[in-house]
């Protein structure tokens, strides 16, 4: 499968009701065409959902889904303008079960960067107070899953 911007757009399509009930714009931007990547496409759809809820969830008004090819790597940068987590606490996120939500189990983020890390990418969390969070998922265009 691809990572394209027909997945991007099942992930959307899915939660604009929740976002829309919560106050929240979510929007697409794909920067140039972007290639087919091999990728098990549901995995990165599970990853995507859990970044966009933990958005909903800051009490984000816009969310950004930005996905660009930069060199051998496509690169899908989802930026919110919730609340934001502290600079000390960041390097905890993905952490298995670290939350700062008060039900939250802290395996989103986890299971997440699991799956990024099975498709040889990486993921990177940037949070600034009052701004809000991006995060960053790498994924190698022309590389075999683990």
């Amino acid at each position: 499968m691809s990572i394209t911007s027909w997945l991007m757009d099942d992930v959307v399509t899915l939660l604009k009701p929740e976002a829309s009930l919560s106050g929240a714009s979510i929007s697409i931007k794909i920067n140039e065409p972007i290639p087919i990547i091999r990728c098990e496409a549901n995995q990165l759809k599970q990853v995507f959902i859990n970044i966009i809820k933990n958005s909903i969830e800051a009490l984000a008004t816009s969310i950004t889904i930005e996905i660009s090819k930069i060199r051998d790597r496509v690169t899908v940068i989802i930026k919110d303008n919730g609340q934001s987590v502290e600079k000390a606490r960041i390097r905890h996120l993905g952490e298995p079960f670290y939350s700062s939500k008060e039900k939250g189990t802290g395996l989103g983020l986890t299971i997440s960067s699991r799956i990024i890390e099975t498709h040889r990418g990486n993921i990177t969390f940037e949070s600034m107070l009052g701004k809000g969070t991006e995060v960053h998922s790498c994924l190698p265009i022309n590389s075999h899953l683990q």
